[in-house]
């Protein structure tokens, strides 16, 4: 089973207020330069993208 995590970052979209959102896997470097514009030969793994980083926010989430 695939691990799941917690965003509770009050601004994303993926929750709702009081309810922290849910999502396995994570964010990927391409995504996160269309979310931040930051360039992707910048971004390291584990740091800015990859599991357990919010797919909607880039937040780093808590394992669940």
């Amino acid at each position: 089973m695939a691990k799941t995590y917690l965003c509770d970052n009050a601004a994303c979209s993926l929750g709702t207020v009081g309810n922290p959102g849910r999502f396995s896997g994570g964010i990927t470097k391409e995504q996160v330069n269309l979310l931040t514009g930051k360039p992707v030969d910048a971004l390291k793994s584990g740091e800015d993208f990859g599991p357990g980083f919010c797919p909607n926010c880039g937040q780093k989430g808590a394992e669940e």
